[in-house]
């Protein structure tokens, strides 16, 4: 059967924004098509990644795909992937959708492997046994609620990384945009790169390992689980309002260390900018290398190369 190049357009849109999903002939692969863009038109009236999840659920269900004799194939929704394409910032959670369709097919010893044409938000969304492999960069979201099984990112990676994931292993081979790992609950996460700023933040439980360095804001907020910057941090308020957990620096970090921070663990390996553990109330910062200056009110233990700093 020949399926016919498809198209979604939203009103008022021109024609050169339209969004194309060019289809092979396969029947099965066009059930998916035809899903895929039922899923396009409900999920704009939604909000937040988990209902439009809940919303590709309901689509993928009513289109019995769902714990019902299966009418796609791993085979079918590579297929689909390299073939969708989205310029439109409001159809860009495409990826969403993918997820389902994956979870319902997937088993714990499986590896699945998507080359996707697009970058494609919220890959591996509720992820929870299994292999997927992306070859390519991803956008936002990638592994957002997973709760086991393993993503590994052939490329880089956007915001939001391990999103409030709960279990499993996440590995980016290239660099990530920041916010990787925000409110995470377990699980660990690597970047094989540099990363963007806000690193662990919120973060509960678990680990995150970066080889490269990191910017602002690591940390912030963050009430158990461990960071690792085999680089450097050196921009600004690493540990803001930290709660609990361990941050580690191998090298450099930037002014207002520890800002606020109530409980836990920060240890630099090298220099350190100033204000450290300004405002703070509690907790201990270990620094290797020189301090420039103590912040105000600080009420954080400081010690620099094993020995405790006199705040004044």
């Amino acid at each position: 059967m020949k399926v016919p190049k498809t198209f979604i357009q939203k009103k008022g849109q021109e024609f050169d924004k339209k969004i194309y999903i060019k289809s092979k002939a396969s029947k099965s692969l066009d059930i998916l098509l035809r899903s895929c863009e039922k899923f396009l038109e409900q999920q704009r009236i939604t909000q937040g990644v988990e209902e439009k999840y809940n919303t590709g659920f309901k689509i993928a269900k009513d289109d019995h795909m769902w714990y019902t004799k299966l009418c796609y194939t791993k085979k079918d929704l590579q297929n689909l992937v390299g073939e969708l394409t989205s310029y439109e910032e409001n159809d860009r959670y495409t990826g969403v959708y993918v997820s389902v369709l994956l979870n319902n097919i997937i088993q714990e010893r499986d590896v699945i492997v998507l080359k996707p044409k697009a970058m494609l938000t919220g890959l591996g969304t509720g992820l929870s046994k299994g292999t997927l492999i992306i070859k390519g960069d991803v956008a936002d979201n990638t592994g957002i609620y997973m709760s086991g099984g393993k993503i590994v990112i052939e490329g880089n990676a956007r915001t939001g990384t391990g999103h409030c994931m709960a279990f499993g292993d996440i590995r980016v081979r290239g660099y990530a945009k920041g916010w990787t790992g925000y409110g995470m609950r377990g699980g660990r996460i690597t970047v094989s790169g540099n990363d963007g700023g806000f690193v662990g933040s919120h973060m509960q439980r678990g680990e995150i390992v970066i080889y490269g360095d990191a910017e602002e804001c690591v940390g912030e907020f963050m009430s158990g689980g461990s960071i690792l910057i085999k680089g450097s941090a050196t921009k600004y308020s690493l540990g803001h309002f930290m709660m609990g957990g361990i941050i580690s620096i191998e090298l450099d970090a930037g002014e207002l260390t520890g800002s606020c921070m109530e409980d836990g663990l920060i240890i630099i390996g090298r220099d350190v900018g100033p204000l450290v553990g300004a405002n703070s109330k509690g907790g201990e910062i270990r620094i290797n290398g020189k301090i420039e200056t103590t912040g105000q009110r600080c009420k954080a233990k400081v010690y620099q190369k094993g020995e405790l700093v006199q705040l004044t």
